[in-house]
């Protein structure tokens, strides 16, 4: 549960999303087509599959790792009004989340959490 307040507190103290989606001319569509590509969607789905059996123990946590995805999505939308992206980030966030709470155990993850947090979209 602590690991999870950090997450939040580090969101809301950071602006970490309105940093990372600042630039005016980021092309949105390109980083989303990136996304879809297997060498990204292959890396997302072995840390989603790799920490999912950890993260079962912690069902208490779902209300905390589902508003820390909620904040994500509606943060990414309000700022580009791209529900795709939104999607995308929020997705992000709840693996960041339960990486969070599974003791940062995924390297992916982790990689992923520090790209956030230096302004940019995890590539």
């Amino acid at each position: 549960m602590e690991n999870l307040a950090k997450l939040k507190e580090e969101m809301y103290n950071t602006d970490l999303l309105i940093e990372t989606l600042k630039w005016k001319s980021h092309d949105y569509d390109d980083y989303l087509n990136y996304r879809d590509t297997p060498d990204f969607e292959n890396r997302w789905f072995v840390a989603k599959n790799d920490i999912a059996p950890v993260v079962k123990s912690y069902g208490l946590m779902l209300d905390d790792i589902n508003e820390i995805s909620e904040i994500a999505f509606n943060e990414v939308y309000n700022i580009t009004l791209n529900s795709d992206l939104a999607a995308y980030v929020s997705d992000d966030f709840e693996l960041i989340a339960k990486n969070f709470i599974s003791g940062q155990r995924n390297d992916f993850l982790n990689n992923m959490w520090s790209i956030y947090k230096s302004g940019e979209l995890p590539r």
